[in-house]
């Protein structure tokens, strides 16, 4: 029995073991070199992936493969407890327009670029999915180490980042759609949707009314480690709910992320730390350096247009919230990047079965890079922004100081949208969803 035992648990355990030492040397690097955790992680996939000869290689990837699956959910979750809709409200109107600019903007982009490569439909709308959301992760951290959080540049990019999260979510509702829907009636479609809808009614029920008061009544009983059972059990729950009606993991383990439980972000961190980085190192061990060599103008193609488009629709995002040139150029330039959502929207294509095995890789090395230049953007942020007023025309310089003096009145602008959001949206949408 002892030898049978013995003989099938290596792989998983030989495989975890391998992934975590060098996910801690490689992060170890990458904090000595000031660079972003997650690329520390993507390393140590690749060094343990079948390309790197020379050191040991993950003998059982299923294994990892759930592994990464189970990270995603933490993520999510943990995305999740962030999420309020007070911490929305206070993102103001500069975080939601540009945010909605970026979006369907880089969309739009994606799409354009993947249809000019020869790309298939699908290929295209999930490359325009992946350019549209920025990295927290690496954007946060470059503002940590240029010592620049405190800027208010950077709380309007924060700010951004905090919706562009939620739209993420609700975009990766949209593909899957999309996915699940080719070829299909339309009253497939409806299904869906009513499915959907169905789905979010039963978050707003259990999230408002029944797991509060649940809670509330059993409050004295919990300790940490009861609250920690209890919550992951309402993430894995709503995750197989979202499963069965047809929906990704990551909308299910968001929403019950949203269901906010006082206590346990702190309890849930370790845990996601833990998976979080099993998922990244699984992305790490898709990187074929042969594909990337094939694929070499797509991704210098991809990194431009990424870049030069993000600092496009997001300025003009910033600006149209009425935000000056400086603050809005400067936001702009510190989200000139893509991560962790990029991922899971090319790890949720791949799961769909609806992309090319080269896209995993390509938005992998495109991310790589534009890890590696959103420092150098921020440091260059406020030189072009000064430039750009030099040479902007005296009319045009005119005419946009006159629509900021009538329409920002930054102060008076944020409350009356925060006053709005409180009276208005939360009942708004709890409605809607509770008539349909």
């Amino acid at each position: 029995m002892g030898g049978i035992f013995l003989n099938e648990l290596p792989s998983l355990v030989t495989d975890l073991a391998l992934i975590l030492m060098l996910a801690g040397l490689t992060t170890l690097l990458c904090k000595k070199l000031k660079q972003p955790l997650v690329l520390g992680y993507i390393l140590a996939g690749f060094l343990c992936g079948p390309v790197v000869d020379f050191l040991p290689t993950i003998a059982d990837q299923e294994n990892i493969k759930l592994w990464s699956e189970i990270g995603v959910i933490f993520l999510m979750f943990a995305v999740g407890l962030e999420f309020s809709i007070h911490k929305l409200v206070k993102v103001g109107l500069a975080g939601i327009l540009a945010s909605l600019f970026e979006v369907v903007g880089m969309m739009v982009l994606g799409i354009g670029l993947g249809q000019a490569l020869g790309w298939s439909m699908m290929n295209s709308v999930f490359l325009g999915g992946m350019l549209a959301i920025s990295s927290t992760m690496i954007a946060i951290k470059a503002l940590e180490d240029s010592g620049l959080k405190e800027h208010k540049f950077a709380g309007y990019a924060i700010g951004t980042l905090i919706i562009e999260d939620i739209v993420a979510i609700f975009l990766m509702i949209i593909l899957t759609t999309v996915s699940q829907s080719q070829g299909v009636g339309g009253m497939s479609l409806l299904m869906t949707i009513g499915q959907l809808l169905f789905y979010l009614a039963l978050w707003l029920i259990l999230g408002i009314y029944l797991l509060p008061t649940f809670l509330n009544k059993v409050h004295s009983l919990l300790n940490d480690e009861m609250l920690l059972v209890i919550s992951l059990g309402i993430c894995f729950g709503m995750v197989w709910i979202a499963s069965a009606l047809g929906f990704s993991s990551a909308l299910g383990a968001f929403l019950a992320g949203s269901v906010h439980v006082e206590r346990i972000e702190h309890l849930v961190a370790p845990c996601r730390d833990l998976f979080g980085a099993v998922f990244f190192v699984s992305v790490g061990l898709l990187v074929v350096p042969a594909t990337l060599v094939e694929y070499i103008v797509p991704i210098v193609l991809i990194t431009l247009v990424t870049i030069v488009g993000k600092i496009i629709f997001l300025t003009l995002g910033m600006m149209a919230a009425g935000k000056d040139i400086a603050t809005s150029i400067s936001a702009a330039f510190c989200l000139t990047q893509i991560g962790e959502f990029s991922y899971i929207i090319a790890s949720l294509g791949t799961t769909l079965g609806v992309t090319s095995d080269f896209l995993y890789p390509v938005i992998v090395a495109v991310s790589v890079v534009t890890s590696f230049t959103t420092p150098v953007m921020i440091r260059y942020a406020e030189p072009f922004a000064a430039w750009l007023a030099r040479i902007m025309p005296e009319r045009l310089r005119g005419g946009w100081e006159k629509y900021r003096n009538n329409d920002d009145d930054s102060a008076l602008q944020d409350s009356d949208w925060r006053g709005f959001g409180k009276s208005y949206l939360g009942s708004l949408l709890l409605n809607t969803v509770i008539s349909f």
